[in-house]
């Protein structure tokens, strides 16, 4: 059974609108991310906010530099596109920042950290 497309038209005005249109359709993305991959869901669900989305880049905002990294490996940011196409009708690349603006795809440098292995003290944050 194919799932029900929301109720809600997306609003492809300008990256502003697409970034509240993602934010206000973020539950339904992470229940289509969901059904796609569900470990995918679990590190996304709990540890990312919708930062922003501009010149088709979304970007997440992880609680912690490792977590950035952890999603920027693998598949992914590919899964948060696919779900976010499905809900939304917008096509972006997915890219995850550290809070506080660093991390592996972040506007600021990448601690040595995050580029390497993580120290303990960002896996206990």
């Amino acid at each position: 059974a194919a799932a029900e497309a929301p109720a809600q038209a997306p609003v492809a005005t300008g990256s502003g609108g697409e970034a509240e249109t993602v934010r206000r359709l973020w539950t339904d993305v992470l229940g289509a991310l969901y059904a796609l991959k569900r470990g995918t869901w679990t590190l996304v669900s709990d540890n990312a906010t919708v930062l922003e989305h501009r010149g088709g880049v979304l970007r997440l905002q992880f609680t912690t530099a490792g977590l950035a990294t952890a999603f920027s490996r693998g598949n992914h940011p590919a899964f948060v596109a696919e779900a976010l196409l499905e809900v939304t009708g917008i096509e972006a690349k997915v890219e995850a920042v550290a809070a506080g603006g660093s991390g592996p795809s972040g506007r600021g440098p990448a601690p040595a950290a995050a580029r390497g292995r993580p120290s303990t003290a960002e896996w206990s944050s």
